[in-house]
């Protein structure tokens, strides 16, 4: 932009073209690393097994992934832990 406002149009010109040219060299490497990351997450690379079952007539997708695993363990070990203390704070 400096040459085209010192009225230098040739250089300016050359200046926004390799600004473009880079722009979609940049872009093309974007799209290759965006596609090589979505494929290195798909759930099957990852390991994950997904199941659908469907409750009252609503489609449910269960996934069987070590980390939902254990969170879904850890929850359900830590509501059991407090209804017991629940229970034995009424006696």
């Amino acid at each position: 932009m400096n040459h085209m406002s010192l009225g230098d149009l040739d250089t300016a010109r050359v200046d926004i073209k390799r600004t473009h040219e880079r722009e979609a060299i940049i872009a093309e490497f974007r799209a290759k690393e965006t596609a090589q990351a979505e494929a290195g997450n798909s759930k099957k690379a990852r390991g994950i097994n997904t199941q659908t079952i469907v409750l009252s007539d609503y489609p449910v997708e269960l996934l069987n992934d070590p980390e939902v695993v254990a969170l879904r363990t850890a929850i359900r070990t830590r509501s059991v832990t407090t209804s017991q203390d629940m229970c034995v704070n009424l006696e």
